[in-house]
């Protein structure tokens, strides 16, 4: 059995442009992603100071204490406590994930 298949230049040549605009589309979300969470820190956790880390091209992070800096500065000779509740709370984590769904959805489109 033989198959044949030709395919007009044309389209291909669309084709490869679409995933080229794409790929520089994600790229670009991936620069933006500090952005977001820096945004995040300080519209929703009310942060004064946001502090927020590039650790690569697509990658940022952020680090979220139990209580203030200063607090923790202030009692650094007392003994840890452990808490029996999260540091970050359930609704703050799921308003990051809405603001990161929701820039995802602006940014990454299909034309």
């Amino acid at each position: 059995m033989t198959l044949k298949l030709s395919f007009d230049p044309a389209s291909v040549q669309r084709v490869s442009d679409l995933l080229d605009e794409m790929s520089e589309n994600i790229k670009q979300f991936g620069a933006e992603l500090p952005e977001g969470l820096t945004q995040w820190q300080t519209d929703d956790m009310h942060r004064k100071y946001p502090n927020t880390d590039v650790v690569g091209d697509n990658a940022a992070m952020t680090k979220i204490w139990p209580t203030s800096r200063v607090n923790m500065m202030k009692d650094s000779y007392r003994t840890v406590v452990t808490r029996s509740r999260p540091i970050l709370r359930r609704e703050l984590f799921e308003v990051l994930c809405q603001r990161m769904d929701q820039r995802a959805e602006a940014k990454l489109k299909w034309r």
